[in-house]
C-alpha cells in the first residue's frame, strides 16, 4: 500500500490515507499485514489492551480482527483514536458496541472501550 509521510516533522501523522496525513505528505511504498495474521504469527493468544491510532484508517486496520480473528483475540480493552473518524468507512464505535464494547473513558481524541 501507500503510506503518506512527510519525510520528517510529525511522523505520527503518517497515514494510509492521503486525507489523513499532513499537507506535505508524499506516498511511499509500505508493506502491510492484516492484524489477525500478524497476531497469529507472533503467537498472541490474548490481548489485554490494544491502542490504535492510524490517522483515519482505524476501521480498515482494526475491524478485520473481529471478522477473521478468533473471539479469544478480541481485546479486553481498546484505546481508539477518534479525531479522524470522519475518514472511517465503518463507524468503529457502533461496530464495537454491537460486539459488547462500552465506553468507559474519553479524552479529546481517544475513547477507552472495554468488553462486557
Amino acid at each position: 500500500m501507500q503510506l503518506y509521510f512527510d519525510g520528517g516533522g510529525n511522523v505520527g501523522q503518517s497515514s494510509m490515507l492521503a486525507a489523513g496525513a499532513g499537507a506535505d505528505a508524499k506516498p511511499q511504498d509500505a508493506r502491510i499485514e492484516p492484524l489477525p495474521d500478524l497476531l497469529a504469527a507472533e503467537g498472541f493468544s490474548t490481548i489485554d489492551l490494544l491502542k490504535i491510532d492510524v490517522e483515519g484508517y482505524e476501521d480498515r486496520a482494526l475491524l478485520p480482527l473481529f471478522a477473521k480473528g478468533p473471539a479469544d483475540l478480541w481485546p479486553a480493552a481498546l484505546l481508539i483514536e477518534t479525531v479522524q473518524r470522519d475518514l472511517w468507512e465503518t463507524d468503529c464505535i457502533a461496530f464495537l458496541a454491537a460486539r459488547g464494547y462500552r465506553e468507559v473513558g474519553a479524552t479529546g481524541q481517544n475513547l477507552l472501550l472495554v468488553r462486557s
